[in-house]
């Protein structure tokens, strides 16, 4: 009577391991597209999970990562809270993203009270740490458009852009710092 039982559920086990496996499979694959900046076939594949298992923990972080890549930081932290709230061991990637956003907000902070080097010293540490995300770059950008260092400028935006083409804040203000280039 219980043989049949116990051998379904060695039976569910090994399913259950084996999916297990082939997702952390697929998130390896999906980390080494963001690093490569391949978004929106990480995107395709994160779906997939998700579709599967909403409540997918590491795919949230995924896809916060997706987020930051999309010079999106609500977005990201939005998912980092989320995965957060279903496995608290990932606690980690919200306190990293939570980082990030504090020292996003104190080199703005540095823009607007015209004390441009040290806000370029937090962009270009943030840019070094996190070089697949173009918001520091753009930053780094704006700090010196400020200055009116309009080459410099543009530099940053092109690269803010080679990294996410559909940036847009970073289109515009590449394309106000062209018009200033060339008067």
């Amino acid at each position: 009577m219980f043989k049949p039982i116990i051998q379904f559920l060695l039976i569910l086990l090994s399913f259950s391991n084996l999916y297990s496996q082939n997702t952390e499979l697929e998130i390896i694959i999906i980390n080494q597209h963001i690093q490569r900046s391949e978004i929106n076939e990480a995107e395709a594949k994160l779906n997939k999970i998700l579709s599967r298992d909403p409540s997918y923990a590491p795919g949230h972080v995924c896809f916060s990562k997706i987020w930051l890549c999309r010079a999106n930081l609500n977005k990201a932290t939005e998912h980092a809270n989320l995965a957060v709230r279903i496995d608290e061991d990932l606690r980690y990637w919200w306190e990293e993203i939570n980082s990030f956003r504090t020292k996003i907000k104190a080199g703005t902070s540095y823009i607007h009270k015209k004390n441009y080097k040290s806000a370029i010293e937090i962009f270009s540490s943030l840019s070094k740490e996190y070089p697949n995300y173009p918001e520091p770059l753009y930053l780094l950008g704006l700090a010196n458009y400020k200055q009116k260092l309009f080459e410099e400028a543009a530099k940053f935006f092109k690269q803010s852009i080679d990294l996410y083409p559909n940036y847009n804040k970073a289109q515009k203000a590449l394309s106000n710092v062209n018009i200033r280039i060339r008067k």
